[in-house]
């Protein structure tokens, strides 16, 4: 799934960052194909990638469930995995972490066994079990773990896996309170991100930064940054990506109101 995103910890969850495995983009508008000519066909899946999107994490499990075991009985491996990887983020959400540990493994496992092609994907496994890391407190081991992935993912050439790593060490940075490594990271995401004309990460991106900003004081730059994240998150589902959505509202509507109050005070003194 993204985080979802997550962007920072007690965060939604980026489906990576849950947004990025959990991808609406991966599953276009269009006529619902059948399932003679789309082997691939799973509506649980498409309807639990929608619900995810819109902040309904309860029915996105019960749907990813169904998919996950429709992909059992029709024998569709790689579609197992993806579902597994859904479940995993949800349970990383929930601090559930032995179930998402298990799921993340179980799905990187499942991707082994399909071959050389799906190398990608088990480096995106393996990075949401690093994000396990991260939410129970091991920012060391996140931290090396994040650097010697995203080391691989340049050398193969998987850029986006790339830029989810620099998006997810300026994250993790922010936590440890060290603002100006965060963003140095976070603009790398970004440059990454514009050349593959990656809307996702490149909103997730401009989220983090925002938060870079915001604490180290910077509220007029956080707002830029908070409103181009909504812009991007706007465009990408098209105002369905509710949740990505008022996530960063609300973080705008925070730094904003903070401006507010600063202008106030000086009439609240003549009062």
């Amino acid at each position: 799934m993204g985080t979802p995103g997550n962007n920072s910890l007690g965060s939604l969850p980026t489906m990576d960052n849950r947004r990025e495995s959990i991808n609406p983009g991966r599953h276009p508008e269009g006529p619902t194909p059948s399932v003679r000519s789309n082997p691939d066909w799973n509506p649980a899946l498409k309807n639990g990638l929608s619900a995810y999107s819109a902040g309904q994490y309860h029915d996105a499990y019960i749907l990813f469930q169904v998919a996950l075991d429709y992909s059992r009985e029709t024998g569709n491996r790689r579609q197992e995995a993806e579902c597994m990887s859904h479940l995993g983020t949800l349970h990383r959400y929930n601090k559930d972490y032995p179930n998402a540990r298990s799921h993340f493994s179980e799905a990187r496992s499942i991707y082994q066994t399909l071959g050389e092609g799906y190398l990608e994907e088990q480096l995106q496994c393996d990075r949401q079990l690093v994000q396990v890391d991260e939410r129970t407190g091991d920012y060391r081991t996140a931290l090396h773990a994040y650097e010697s992935i995203r080391a691989t993912a340049r050398e193969k050439g998987f850029r986006k896996q790339e830029a989810w790593c620099a998006y997810a060490l300026g994250r993790l940075y922010n936590v440890i309170n060290l603002y100006d490594r965060a963003l140095e990271h976070l603009n790398e995401a970004i440059e990454v991100a514009q050349n593959l004309q990656n809307l996702e990460i490149q909103a997730f991106a401009a989220e983090e930064s925002g938060r870079s900003e915001e604490l180290r004081k910077n509220k007029a730059q956080a707002r830029v940054y908070y409103k181009r994240a909504l812009r991007l998150f706007h465009d990408i589902g098209g105002g369905r990506q509710t949740a990505n959505e008022d996530r960063v509202r609300a973080k705008l509507e925070r730094v904003q109101s903070s401006k507010k109050l600063i202008f106030c005070l000086p009439m609240c003194i003549f009062k």
